[in-house]
């Protein structure tokens, strides 16, 4: 359950190689709130992933209450000898993922807490069945748009760029998705920075390979562990944003350290100079731009 939910936290979480991995082979049932943030555009990326994805299933939770929130934040797991119980402040959003401040606990549960958490489960369910809907009912989608506009009048405080115009639901989403990107991978001069030659690697150069100590002090990778992940957002000339990559370290006996670039995915090494990679360091360690 997840009180609320952003394009950019269904990516980082439910699109993530690891995640799609585990949904092959297990169930994963989503539940998700309306009542802020939820816009359109996040619910039919849900939709979009339950069609695709015969595992995932996906509700929202319609209520009738005007001053209360849908507010949990936690996953559930089941194991061969138990489950684990993951719960937390961090919403499905980039910003609850990656970029605030928050707190989680992930707690071991034997055979028998996991049975009763899943009768919890059940018993909340059935008792609530009325409020969890498809989210692409009509009603689920009015209530997404209000959260929409919210959004808009928060961020025309800050900045001119969205017209007061606007009318089309989907321009107005665009526009306050890129205001709100923008500000999340913004960095300072003072932010650390790598500029890097990217050796070849075959005749392409997807693969980016790093010394030793680039890799572990600057991209903060342990060599050997290969289930360490980072993320990557190329910027193009014209200073836009690309999709988010969410890139393992990978380490190898020969001492290669590398990780992979997937905006230079299909890109011919340069017959005379070697491409030089800038890489911005954002606040955290887990989040870089390139």
């Amino acid at each position: 359950m997840f009180s609320f939910v952003t394009q950019e936290g269904v990516q980082l979480l439910l699109e993530d190689e690891a995640f799609l991995s585990f949904m092959e082979k297990a169930p994963f049932e989503l539940i998700v709130g309306i009542d802020e943030i939820t816009n359109p555009g996040a619910l039919s990326r849900l939709k979009d992933l339950s069609i695709n994805k015969t595992n995932f299933s996906v509700s929202a939770f319609l209520h009738e209450g005007q001053r209360s929130l849908f507010h949990p934040k936690f996953c559930w797991f089941k194991t061969k000898s138990g489950g684990k119980l993951v719960i937390g402040s961090g919403n499905l959003t980039f910003r609850g993922l990656r970029n605030n401040w928050e707190a989680y606990s992930i707690i071991e549960l034997d055979a028998d807490e996991l049975s009763s958490l899943e009768s919890t489960w059940s018993r909340w369910r059935n008792l609530h069945s009325n409020e969890l809907k498809p989210v692409d009912n009509r009603k689920v989608i009015e209530k997404a748009k209000l959260n929409l506009w919210k959004r808009k009048i928060s961020v025309t405080e800050d900045t001119e760029t969205i017209e007061q115009s606007l009318e089309e639901e989907h321009e107005l989403e665009e526009a306050v998705e890129m205001h709100e990107d923008s500000v999340l991978w913004d960095f300072k001069d003072s932010d650390e920075a790598l500029v890097a030659e990217i050796p070849k690697s075959g005749d392409r150069w997807r693969q980016a390979n790093f010394d030793k100590q680039t890799f572990v002090n600057f991209f903060g990778a342990e060599p050997g562990n290969n289930n360490q992940r980072i993320l990557l957002r190329n910027v193009d000339s014209g200073g836009k944003l690309g999709a988010v990559e969410s890139r393992p370290s990978v380490s190898v006996i020969s001492a290669n350290y590398r990780f992979e670039l997937g905006a230079a995915a299909g890109l011919d090494y340069p017959n005379a100079n070697a491409p030089i990679g800038v890489f911005n360091k954002l606040p955290t360690t887990l989040r870089s731009g390139y």
